[in-house]
């Protein structure tokens, strides 16, 4: 799955991808960021890891700057985990748009 996203506000073209193994530390540190400033829960990077699959980011200009996990329960429960975009790009729909995208990639 890759999809190309287009950003009204700046006009640059986003892509909402899989991650990498490679991608893992950029992840953490976006979660962590937060985390620090106690707006979300911290993740650890063996969790990250283990729940790869779950995972799609947001790249712009190649760079991830946003992420979300979905972790399925049921065949109808499912929990959004660790929704977010780096500061300079929020209230942009970003991170509407990947979570959408990550319950479209598991329907399928």
């Amino acid at each position: 799955m890759n999809t190309e996203i287009y950003n009204s506000k700046n006009s640059k073209k986003l892509v909402i991808e899989k991650p990498r193994i490679s991608d893992i530390p950029r992840i953490h540190q976006i979660i962590n960021y937060f985390a620090d400033n106690n707006e979300m829960l911290p993740r650890p990077l063996s969790d990250l890891y283990e729940n790869i699959r779950e995972c799609l980011v947001v790249k712009k200009d190649g760079v991830i700057i946003g992420c979300s996990f979905l972790h399925v329960y049921w065949s109808d429960l499912a929990e959004i985990r660790s929704l977010a975009v780096v500061e300079t790009d929020q209230r942009r729909g970003i991170g509407s748009e990947v979570a959408l995208m990550k319950q479209i990639d598991i329907s399928q």
